[in-house]
């Protein structure tokens, strides 16, 4: 827990462009939770990290004072299951982010909560001085329409290909 003076964060004003506010006192509280459980040592592992956040305008200001910071999520949540065969490692990732408002006294439509879902796969060849990677990533499998902030959709579905070589002389 953090009592916080003078509290500056970022926040569009009315002609759109980003200005720094200030709260002059604000409240943060949470917790952070990390577990990762090898289901099958050295093969299958689970991670999972929780984020629960209270942030708290406890400024004297009659419409803000009590209010949610803006753009904090209370809720975070992102969970991994990576399965390692040889050297090929899949990576399968869920995030959820829960509604954040957009507006100091918490009036306007929030931005809602989305879930995201992740999956890549690499494979990875080792030759006498030279180390390769390739891998596919496929992001927001579900093509899940979300805002960062509002009036700025974030990319849909992407494809990631990568190829990385490296030497090593010895």
């Amino acid at each position: 827990r953090e009592q916080l003076r003078n509290l500056i964060f970022w926040h569009r004003g009315v002609n759109g462009v980003w200005e720094p506010r200030n709260e002059a006192q604000a409240r943060k509280s949470g917790v952070d939770v990390n577990l990762e459980q090898a289901l099958i040592a050295g093969k299958l592992t689970l991670r999972s990290v929780y984020s629960y956040i209270s942030a708290i305008n406890k400024s004297a200001e009659p419409n803000r004072s009590g209010k949610r910071i803006v753009f904090i999520p209370e809720h975070t949540w992102n969970n991994a299951l990576l399965l390692t065969a040889g050297r090929s490692k899949l990576d399968i990732n869920a995030r959820y982010v829960s509604e954040r408002h957009v507006t100091a006294a918490n009036t306007g439509e929030p931005l809602p909560p989305y879930l995201l879902w992740d999956v890549s796969l690499a494979r990875e060849q080792n030759w006498k001085t030279l180390r390769g990677e390739v891998s596919l990533a496929v992001k927001n499998i579900t093509n899940q329409n979300y805002a960062l902030l509002r009036g700025y959709p974030m990319p849909g579905r992407s494809i990631l290909i990568a190829l990385s070589l490296h030497y090593q002389n010895n």
